[in-house]
């Protein structure tokens, strides 16, 4: 540790989501004054494979839910530059030189250094020479398996939203740009916003959800289909939201949409009656919930 200079409480880990484990994490960090998260400017995944990485939030949302957790700055590092430093070069040169840790908090499963050839037992060890306290959150459960950013990807994939949502100890979200649709929705009595997912975020399952929108600051109950609109003749995957008392045009402005349970697989209906008569029945059960 540098003489003199301020010390640092630094939460480490990959916060993809920002799950109620990471939370725990965060908030030890956040804890001691000074406290900041490392991460990384691009996803490992993305530096070894080119590939973008299928994440749960984009990083804005997972900034967000970060200083939520009470976290005072986030610091991001360059992977490619230290992608091939020892456990003990990570350590004495990123950790303690660039940024002065005096406490140090990760998950129980936490690897670090080339080809993640350290661990918290490694981590131990490194911090008691050097004097920095270290502490490591133990694993957190959900239906008697470890929480993990995987097993929430694979329930958001499955429609098992609610699932999801514990995990992640809020309702999964995302936001974006309200865009300009073929306005099918009006014509059938439901005018509904669309937004267009990411490519470097995950995908819900194609279904209708129940849902919760923020529009202008204002909080709405929603219905939202996710898919390709079959019956309407196939478009791109998307996201239509029917919000409830909400009838203004929004083209351009920016919408934060919640799900909060899944209500049913999207089908292809025989008819555009059959399938505004199912959206009447979708909204009475969200209605009444």
């Amino acid at each position: 540790m540098k003489e003199g200079k301020t010390l640092n409480s630094i939460a480490l880990g990959n916060f993809d989501g920002v799950h109620i484990a990471h939370m725990q994490v965060l908030k030890a960090a956040a804890e001691r004054p000074c406290s900041l998260c490392l991460l990384f400017k691009k996803h490992p995944y993305e530096v070894l494979t080119g590939k973008n990485p299928e994440r749960i939030y984009p990083p804005e949302i997972c900034e967000k839910k970060i200083y939520a957790c009470g976290i005072e700055k986030i610091e991001y590092l360059d992977f490619e530059e230290i992608m091939d430093y020892s456990p003990e070069r990570f350590f004495r040169g990123i950790l303690v030189g660039r940024f002065n840790a005096g406490v140090i908090s990760c998950g129980y499963n936490y690897t670090f250094g080339a080809e993640k050839s350290g661990n918290t037992t490694t981590l131990k060890s490194l911090c008691a020479e050097k004097g920095i306290k270290l502490i490591v959150s133990p694993k957190v459960e959900y239906k008697n398996e470890a929480v993990s950013s995987s097993r929430i990807r694979r329930a958001i994939k499955e429609g098992k939203i609610e699932d999801a949502n514990k995990m992640l100890g809020t309702a999964y979200l995302y936001s974006g740009t309200v865009e300009k649709g073929k306005q099918l929705g009006r014509t059938l009595g439901f005018p509904t916003i669309n937004q267009y997912f990411g490519e470097e975020v995950i995908k819900p399952l194609s279904g209708v959800y129940e849902s919760e929108v923020i529009l202008k600051g204002k909080k709405y109950k929603g219905l939202t289909n996710i898919g390709d609109n079959p019956t309407l003749g196939k478009d791109s995957f998307r996201s239509e939201t029917y919000v409830f008392g909400f009838g203004e045009e929004v083209y351009g402005e920016t919408a934060s949409v919640f799900l909060k349970r899944f209500v049913r697989e999207e089908k292809k209906f025989s008819s555009v009656d059959e399938l505004k008569k199912q959206v009447l029945n979708d909204i009475e059960r969200v209605k009444n919930v």
